[in-house]
C-alpha cells in the first residue's frame, strides 16, 4: 500500500507491521515504515528569506491549523528566517486557521484570514507567506475584491505549486510530487520482493518558483542556496 498525505495512528502502523503488509508512507514520516517526506520547515524558510531579500520587513504568515504537522513545520521555517534577519515576530502578523475541514488548508480559510490582515489597515503586512496554494487562492480573491494589487500592495508566496498557481501568477514552493511518486513505487516494489530490507527514509526540499505575486522579476537571480535540493537518508 502507498499511504498518501494522511495521518496514521500508531495502532494502525503496528497492525501493518504484524501482518507484514508492505506500506510506504508518502508525504509523512514514521520511523518504522518506508517514508518520503517534504522538508516543510526549510521550504518555508527559503520562501520567507526570499521576501526578506526583496526588502520586506513587515512579513506575515497566513497558516493552516497548527494541529497539522506541516503547518507547524512551515511556521518554524518562517520563524527561523525572521529571527535570523532580526525582524520582529508580531502576533498581529501571524494568522492560523481554527480547527476544521482539512486542517484549514482551504480556500475559505485563506480568504477569511486575509480579511483579518486587511482589517489592520496601514499596519497590515507588506508581504505574506501562505501555507498552501489553495489558501493563497482565497487570499488573492480577497485582495482583488478590496481593489488591492499584488505584489504592489501585498506580496504573496504560497506553498505546493498546484496547477492553478501558474494561472494566478503565484510565487510558490514546488513540492516534487511526481518524483516522490516514482520513488515511492520503486521502494514499494523492492519491499514486495524482500520484506527484510532496511527501512528507508527520504526527504525532499521544495523548489522556489518565482512568478508575479512576490514582486521579483522572473529573470532575477536565484541564489545557489535557494535552488532545489534533495536529501535521501
Amino acid at each position: 500500500m502507498l499511504f498518501l498525505s494522511m495521518r496514521i495512528p500508531e495502532s494502525r502502523v503496528q497492525q501493518f507491521l504484524r501482518s507484514r503488509t508492505p506500506l510506504v508512507f508518502v508525504d509523512g514520516y514514521n520511523r518504522n515504515l518506508d517514508s518520503l517526506s517534504i522538508d516543510n520547515k526549510q521550504g518555508a524558510y527559503l520562501a520567507t528569506r526570499r521576501l526578506i531579500s526583496l526588502g520586506h520587513k513587515r512579513i506575515g504568515m497566513l497558516n493552516a491549523n497548527l494541529q497539522s504537522l506541516p503547518a507547524r513545520q512551515r511556521f518554524k521555517g518562517y520563524k527561523q528566517a525572521m529571527e535570523e534577519s532580526g525582524l520582529p515576530l508580531s502576533a498581529s502578523l501571524i494568522k492560523s486557521s481554527p480547527p476544521g475541514r482539512l486542517d484549514g488548508f482551504t480556500r475559505e480559510s485563506g480568504a477569511a484570514l486575509m480579511r483579518e490582515f486587511l482589517a489592520l489597515g496601514r499596519k497590515r503586512p507588506t508581504a505574506i507567506l501562505v501555507s498552501c496554494d489553495v489558501q493563497a487562492s482565497g487570499a488573492l480573491s480577497v485582495l482583488n475584491e478590496s481593489r488591492l494589487r499584488y505584489p504592489e500592495d501585498v506580496a504573496i508566496v504560497g506553498f505546493d505549486d498546484i496547477e492553478m498557481a501558474s494561472y494566478l501568477g503565484l510565487t510558490t514552493m514546488r513540492q516534487p510530487m511526481f518524483e516522490m511518486g516514482v520513488l515511492a513505487s520503486e521502494i514499494l516494489a523492492r519491499r514486495l520482493n524482500d520484506l527484510r530490507q532496511p527501512v528507508s527514509h527520504s526527504m525532499f526540499v521544495p523548489k522556489l518558483i518565482i512568478r508575479k505575486s512576490c514582486g521579483a522579476s522572473l529573470t532575477s537571480e536565484v541564489k545557489p542556496q535557494d535552488q532545489e535540493t534533495q536529501a535521501i537518508a
